[in-house]
Order: structure tokens, then C-alpha cells, then sequence
């Protein structure tokens, strides 16, 4: 048998639901793993058969406007993304990127609520600070004439020095934005 120690206030949240993991039967948390398991793999593998699929529809683009000839329609697209070519990569692509995402659970190195190499998600207020900080940047660059870095890791770090600088007057402004359904002020009651 195994044990395994968790924090005392761990628990379980999706679409307005939790629970407490201390509460849940043995059967529940055998359950939660192995769907757990299975949906991180078929999560890896779907993105990287959509993204194989993605940048073959664009290098056959490519190829096309390079001899002058028209590229893909939307129906021909779907017709490409679904050629024995096209599903072979995705299906090489899927396998890899399963392959990689079973290596990093073994290595202990997918962390829960994380997202991959983009870190863990932002809260709300986090994710707009980030979003009203990098349009301050881009809008200061293009008054200043300057370019904003192409590199993503580089204009990140610019954002996030940005913020950290100036975290008390980003946390003022979101405290000020209007919150709730815009589309609920729409609605016929």
C-alpha cells in the first residue's frame, strides 16, 4: 500500500464543484487517477495532432503560393487535414507528445494546475494586471516608435518587471473595473 501526504487543505474544484480529498474514498481517489491519467494523455496528444495538422495546412500553403497556384480553401483544408499523409503526422505527432508527457510524470515534473511551460494559470485579476501592462507596453512602444521584443520569454519578463514595479497602481485600476454578465443586462426578462 501506498501513502501519500497532502497538504491539509487540499481539495478538488471544477465548474462550481469541490471536494475535500481527505473526505473521499480510496475507490474515488483510484478513479480520479486513472481518469486523470488517461485525460492528461489524450490532452497531449490531441494538441499535438491538431497543431501537426495546423502547420502542414500551412506549409502546404506555402508550397502552393511559392509555384504561384491558389491556396487551400477551408473545404479543401479539411480534406488535406484528413489525407492518410496528414493523419499519419498526427498520429506520429500524438504518439511523441504522449511519450513526453508519460516521461514527465515519471520525472515528478508535471505540477497540478499548471499548463506546460506556460506556468501555472493566472487568477482573474493576475491575467488582466498581465493583459493591461503588456497593452500599456505595446501602446508606449508604438508612441515611442520602439519594438516591442518578438522574443516571448523576453517580452514576458519586460511585462512582468513592469507589473512588479507598478503592482499597487494595476491592483487600484482592476478594483475599478465593472464586474458581471454584460450579456445578462441584454436579456429580456
Amino acid at each position: 500500500m501506498t501513502t501519500i501526504k497532502l497538504p491539509n487543505a487540499f481539495s478538488l474544484s471544477a465548474h462550481d464543484f469541490e471536494m475535500d480529498v481527505k473526505e473521499l474514498p480510496i475507490t474515488t481517489i483510484v478513479y480520479l487517477l486513472a481518469n486523470g491519467y488517461s485525460q492528461s494523455l489524450t490532452d497531449a496528444g490531441t494538441t499535438a495532432a491538431a497543431k501537426a495538422a495546423i502547420d502542414e495546412v500551412k506549409a502546404e500553403n506555402a508550397r502552393r503560393a511559392a509555384r504561384g497556384w491558389p491556396i487551400l480553401t477551408k473545404v479543401e483544408q479539411n480534406a488535406f487535414i484528413a489525407s492518410d499523409a496528414v493523419t499519419e503526422l498526427k498520429a506520429e505527432a500524438s504518439k511523441a507528445k504522449r511519450a513526453e508527457r508519460v516521461d514527465a510524470l515519471l520525472a515528478g515534473t508535471m505540477i497540478y494546475g499548471a499548463r506546460g511551460p506556460n506556468g501555472p494559470r493566472r487568477t482573474p485579476m493576475e491575467q488582466w494586471i498581465y493583459d493591461a501592462a503588456e497593452s500599456t507596453i505595446r501602446a508606449f512602444a508604438r508612441t515611442a516608435g520602439l519594438k516591442v521584443p518578438s522574443d516571448k520569454d523576453e517580452l514576458a519578463a519586460m511585462i512582468d518587471g513592469y507589473i512588479e514595479a507598478n503592482r499597487p497602481e494595476f491592483e487600484a485600476r482592476y478594483a475599478t473595473q465593472p464586474k458581471g454578465d454584460l450579456a445578462a443586462l441584454f436579456a429580456k426578462g
